[in-house]
Parts: structure tokens; C-alpha cells; sequence
């Protein structure tokens, strides 16, 4: 049983709950991928949800601009550590790991 609760590596199975960055991605890039990948994202949602578009019948879209902003965002960003372009969805299944048995290891 060596693949047993490892959060790294060929056998690893900390990866189902959460997104861990590749083993070439230093702590400094895979930072600066997630402030640029949330930044981007929320830049876009605000302007989306701007309120002087209110009588714009092109706001009607919004909803599905947003989904294609989040589509192309995943797309551009999860190469190096997955898609976790918001914080809190990275941070929820990484304490569920770490109790679940995979002890302080996720957080590494």
C-alpha cells in the first residue's frame, strides 16, 4: 500500500480533494499564477456587474460571459496549479485532507 494517502508523486490521492501545483512550479510561480488568474477574474466579474449597465440589453448576457471567463481563465491557468482561481475553493478541501488522514501534508 505505498500509494496510500500520499499528497505527491505517481501514486498520489491528496489530488481528488483539492489542486496541488507540478513538481517543476516553484512557490513564487505558483503564486504569482493564482494572483494573476483571481485578479483577472474579479477584475471581469466587477465590470460585469457594474451597475451603470443596467439599461444595456447586452448586461442580459452577463451570465453566460461570466461562464466563458471562468472556462478561459481554467483554461489558461490550471496548467501549473490546477484551477483553483479562488482561494476559498482551495482552502475548504485542503483542511478536508488534512483531517480526512492526510495529516499537515496538504498544506506543504
Amino acid at each position: 500500500m505505498a500509494a496510500f494517502r500520499q499528497v505527491t508523486g505517481d501514486l498520489a490521492t491528496a489530488n481528488i480533494w483539492a489542486t496541488y501545483p507540478q513538481t517543476y512550479v516553484s512557490v513564487w510561480t505558483g503564486l504569482g499564477d493564482q494572483i494573476l488568474g483571481t485578479s483577472l477574474l474579479m477584475m471581469c466579474a466587477m465590470a460585469l456587474s457594474d451597475g451603470r449597465q443596467r439599461g444595456n440589453k447586452a448586461a442580459q448576457l452577463n451570465p453566460q460571459v461570466l461562464t466563458g471567463l471562468v472556462v478561459v481563465l481554467g483554461f489558461a491557468f490550471s496548467l501549473n496549479c490546477g484551477c483553483a482561481l479562488n482561494p476559498a475553493r482551495d482552502l475548504a478541501p485542503r483542511f478536508f485532507t488534512a483531517i480526512a488522514g492526510w495529516g499537515l501534508e496538504p498544506f506543504r
